[in-house]
């Protein structure tokens, strides 16, 4: 709104499409949604394997888990393959969900 008058409007499209981008929808790379422990260092963990193995974070988000000891991440990495994304995050996590 601008003097009373609309001046824009934002729609479910607008929205959808920041969540591509949020998640790196439009990239190549491996996806993994997995439940870790809530306790500091435990994304540093995740984050310091895939990046010594020459791994890149195109996207990188968490959400509470299923109760207050866990969170549920979901990232994206290019520069490894999907196995090897496998070997490094599966010590670190308690679960590893989905990975594709």
């Amino acid at each position: 709104m601008r003097d009373h008058h609309v001046v824009g409007i934002i729609t479910e499209t607008d929205l959808f499409k920041i969540f591509l981008e949020l998640m790196g929808a439009r990239e190549s790379g491996v996806r993994v949604t997995a439940l870790i422990h809530d306790a500091p260092g435990q994304l540093a963990r995740i984050t310091q394997a895939i990046s010594e193995a020459g791994g890149n974070f195109i996207a990188f988000g968490q959400f509470q888990g299923d109760d207050p000891s866990n969170r549920l991440v979901t990232f994206k990495v290019n520069g490894l393959d999907l196995s090897k994304v496998a070997a490094l995050v599966e010590p670190i996590v308690e679960s590893l969900i989905d990975i594709r």
